[in-house]
């Protein structure tokens, strides 16, 4: 009786042991998930906050390539028959009060003219003007 005694003791030891060990891994486990969690949410925050500077600064230059047109609208408008209009000039004004926007369109030099594309909203040559048919 003493040996089945004892045997159930050492069987009780090891369950203890097993258990203890099994709590040590869930704690581990628990910390590590915690801690990705963590990362994660500050590599969100971290992309969010690149994105609103990129937007800040995008929004910045436009205005003030929007001024600049604005400047060179005023000083020499654009011909009726649009005859002398070279890329990059400004041919119009485009209004739209429930969006907010205001902006000067620009003659483009072809269709991927993204220098004149940076500057504001295009107008495609070899297409009507505005006010055009």
């Amino acid at each position: 009786m003493k040996q089945d005694n004892n045997l159930s003791g050492e069987h009780e030891e090891r369950r203890k042991e097993s258990e203890r060990r099994s709590r040590k891994g869930k704690r581990r486990k628990g910390r590590v998930l915690i801690i990705a969690g963590i990362y994660l949410i500050f590599l969100g925050l971290l992309t969010l906050a690149g994105v609103y500077i990129y937007i800040s600064l995008s929004n910045r230059s436009f205005r003030k390539a929007q001024e600049e047109l604005e400047r060179s609208w005023i000083e020499n408008p654009a011909d009726e028959d649009f005859s002398a209009v070279q890329a990059g000039d400004a041919i119009a004004r485009l209004i739209i009060p429930k969006l907010q926007l205001d902006v000067i369109v620009v003659e483009l030099a072809e269709l991927d003219d993204t220098e004149n594309l940076n500057r504001g909203p295009g107008h495609i040559p070899g297409t009507a003007y505005p006010g055009q048919p």
